[in-house]
Formats: structure tokens, sequence, C-alpha cells
């Protein structure tokens, strides 16, 4: 499958005829539900997992119940769309009543990749609330509760959870820091803060200690940091430009022996594991051969994700730029714009190149020689990708009335667009061993 990624975006299995097993897998309960995730990072920014919920459109407005949003059916859709099989080296945080605790053993088999996140556990017989916490630790399962009420402290469950997530709006920094100092000595016990929206709650998080946060303040613009477009990028920007100019490739090897350090990364990265090669390739004119003019232009795309000078969060954002452009690769293909899929991908990558040079995206993308449709996606969400972009930001940010709106004007459903976002977050983590130096 990585293979045929850069050769060519026509090299793809068409989803739409996958046959029975694809057709089983769109058959989810609770009809138009879409699937929501937030990222969760671990104190080197690095992503380490998801938090997962349904939501439907009809349901109350607002984010803030989104992320609370409760549906008993979550770890059955879950299992339907092979969340599992798609992203199995990153954990997914899934709410559900405590009081399932019990049908979730005798169901499912046990995955230690999920963290079984209790909801309503108070309102439970507390005998019976550890009985059946003490029966899932020991089948394997990871147990976390939301912030820390009162009674929680000196219960016997405290010892059983593996996360406690706070909700760093419902506290102040005093306060949190009363509630986390004894927690901290708790053995396996980890603390993760949500709502991480803005550099500065996560500077806050980081001051008080917890090992992981839930959010998207890695994708913000930093207006009191500097620009990062620096001369390696400006060096990938150039090769793109060629590329977009269709010069004869015998030209763009000319350039490329020009640019050792260019020209050693597109080896190594061709040459890796990853692209199952039978024998490495030893020149720049075998590997421009091997790629071809658009999978060239996708590769270079991620190179500048991974070249230049790093921040710790340039893998965060190549994660969440990999995810935001193959989900709308895939939803073109659905919606009957394959021919298009390469440009939606690449819409979708540019997309990020805002938190990636910490410059408005007008900026970011003005060295480009982009097509207009992207431009217009990008700048002024118009033009015929501005949907595939709306829809794919919809689903992150949890706005499920734009999540509605934009796939009904694409001619899909959240049935059909739940998959493809699974599939989307599983390729992108198969990427995690991507070469960036």
């Amino acid at each position: 499958m990585f293979k045929n990624w850069f050769r060519s975006g026509k090299e793809h299995p068409d989803p739409v005829a996958h046959g029975e097993e694809s057709a089983a897998l769109h058959q989810l309960a609770g009809s138009s539900a879409f699937l929501l995730r937030q990222p969760v990072l671990d104190r080197t920014q690095k992503i380490i997992g998801y938090d997962v919920a349904f939501r439907r459109p009809d349901n109350d407005p607002g984010s803030d119940q989104v992320l609370d949003e409760l549906h008993e059916d979550t770890l059955a859709k879950l299992e339907q769309l092979e969340f599992s099989q798609n992203s199995p080296e990153k954990l997914m945080f899934v709410r559900l009543k405590a009081g399932l605790l019990k049908d979730v053993g005798q169901t499912f088999a046990t995955n230690n990749r999920l963290v079984l996140v209790l909801d309503s556990w108070h309102q439970m017989n507390q005998e019976t609330l550890l009985q059946d916490c003490q029966a899932c630790v020991r089948s394997g399962w990871q147990l976390a509760i939301d912030n820390l009420p009162e009674q929680l402290e000196s219960s016997q469950l405290l010892p059983l959870l593996s996360w406690l997530r706070f909700d760093l709006r419902r506290y102040s920094a005093v306060d949190l820091e009363q509630q986390l100092r004894h927690l901290r000595h708790h053995a396996g016990l980890r603390l993760l803060a949500r709502q991480v929206e803005t550099e500065d709650d996560f500077e806050a998080s980081q001051a008080l200690g917890f090992d992981a946060c839930q959010g998207y303040f890695f994708t913000r613009v930093r207006l009191n940091q500097q620009r990062r477009i620096d001369h390696d990028r400006i060096r990938v920007m150039r090769m793109l430009n060629l590329l977009a100019q269709n010069v004869e490739l015998k030209e763009l090897e000319s350039v490329m022996r020009r640019d050792a350090i260019l020209s050693y990364k597109l080896l190594m990265y061709i040459n890796s594991p990853l692209n199952g090669l039978d024998h490495p390739l030893e020149s720049i004119s075998q590997a421009l051969m091997f790629l071809g003019y658009g999978p060239l232009y996708r590769w270079l795309t991620v190179l500048l994700f991974t070249s230049g000078t790093r921040h710790a969060r340039d893998r965060a954002i190549l994660q969440q730029a990999l995810v935001r452009a193959r989900l709308m690769e895939l939803l073109a293909s659905h919606a009957g714009l394959g021919h298009e899929a390469e440009s939606l991908f690449l819409t979708g990558m540019i997309s990020m190149l805002d938190a990636l040079l910490n410059v408005p995206i007008d900026q970011a993308i003005e060295p480009l020689m982009l097509s207009e449709p992207i431009t217009q996606a990008l700048t002024q969400r118009t033009g015929r990708y501005a949907s595939y972009l709306d829809l794919a930001l919809a689903l992150e940010t949890g706005d499920w009335y734009q999540a509605d709106d934009r796939s009904r004007a694409i001619g899909l459903n959240a049935d059909t667009i739940n998959p493809l976002l699974v599939e989307a977050m599983g390729w992108a983590s198969s990427l995690d061993s991507l070469p960036v130096d």
C-alpha cells in the first residue's frame, strides 16, 4: 500500500469496489453519527492516541457537549470500524457507562490499546463497580475517569485506574496543583489534560506535570514566535515549482544532483523498508523514474514537514496533515472525483503549512505555484475543493452541523465517511517510521 501511494494515486484500489467486506464495514449501527477524534500527545508532543466518540448533527450544539457525548454502542462501532487493525500503535480513549463494563468483558476481546473512560460510575453500586473494574483490569483493559470527584480520592477504585483526565477549563492553576500533588505518587497512574487548545494551555499542562494532553494547540499559528521558512524548505519549494511546470526529468535530475542533502533524503526514503524494494536504488535518475511526477510532488510535500530546523511538534503536525490529506483523497474517490484525488490530497497536506511555518496560510503558500482550485480552497474556502477541506476541518473541530452540511454537498453520509476517517488515521500512523534525518 505504501509503495503504491508514491507510485500513483491511480494505483490505489477503488474504495467503492471492495465488495462484501467493504459493504459490511459500512453497515454501522446508529445512522448518521459522525466520528469525533481529538489527538492525545505525550510530553514530547508526539501523538500517542485519540479520544474518540460518535455524535449526530441533531444533538445539542456546541463542542463542549461533543466531548462529553456518550453512545452505548461506541465499542461496537469501533469494532466494526476496525480501529485496532487500522491504528495498532495508538491509544483510543472511549467513553462508556460504567454499567457496561461487564458486557464489555463478555463481548469484546481484550484490547490494551483501548482506554475505557468510565461515565456514570458514581451512580452504580460501588461494590459491583469495584468487582467489574477488577475483572477488566485482570483481563488487561485500561480504565480512566474524568476529573477527580471527592469520593474517588479515598476509593479502592483509584489504584485500578491507568489514567485520570482533567478538563483544564474546570480548574484554576492553583486548584489543579492541589488536585495533582498527591496523585503523582500513585504508581502506574497517568494524568491527561483535556481541552488544550492554546499555547498557554499547553505550557500550563507541562508546568503542572501532566503526562499527556488532548487538543489542537499544535495546529495554531503562534503570533509571538518567529517564522519558520528556512533555507531547506525554500529548496524543497523550488523543486515543487519545477514539478508544477512539468520540466523534463533530465532537468530535475540535474537540479537534484546539485542539492546533495535533498538527493540524500530522497534516496534514503526510497530505499527505506517501507517501500519494499527488492534492490536499493543507487542513483537520482533511478529514483525519479521509480516515482514519476505526481508521487514525487506528494513526497516533496511531505518533505516540507521534515526538512529544516525542526520543532518538537512537527511530527504531530505532519501526522495531522497526513490524516487530513488522506481523508480528503478517499472522500474524492467515493464522491466520484477520483481523477482529482491527488489534488485533494495535496490540498489537505498544504492546508497545514501555516501551522508548520508559523505564518498565515496565504503567506505560507505564496512561494508555491499551486493550481487555482487548491489556492481558492486554502485562502477563500471557495471552489470545488472547499467542501472537502471544510468537511475534514469540521470532523476535527466537532462542528457537526458543518460536517453534515458539507457531507451532503459532496453526496456522502456519516456511515460512509467514518470508515474512511479510520482508514486515514491508520494510514497516517503507518508512516510514523518515515525517515526525517
